[in-house]
């Protein structure tokens, strides 16, 4: 794990990536878009994982994408 935490083994950290136990502070106003683009990009098996090409066809990549 990139950070030491006192109270967590890193096998507790991984457990939570591995059911998503993790939460969107609600006054950080995340949008269901991002929250969803956050989540599929955290999936925790990589081969479920979506590649470059995926991701950036989720919905918070196409909406905020710079116009050309």
């Amino acid at each position: 794990m990139p950070f030491k935490e006192k109270n967590r083994s890193d096998l507790e950290i991984v457990q939570d990536q591995r059911h998503r136990a993790y939460a969107y502070p609600r006054k950080m106003n995340i949008t269901l878009d991002c929250q969803s683009t956050v989540d599929s990009m955290m999936t925790f098996f990589y081969q479920r994982r979506p590649n470059i090409k995926e991701v950036l066809t989720l919905p918070w990549f196409i909406r905020n994408q710079p116009s050309t």
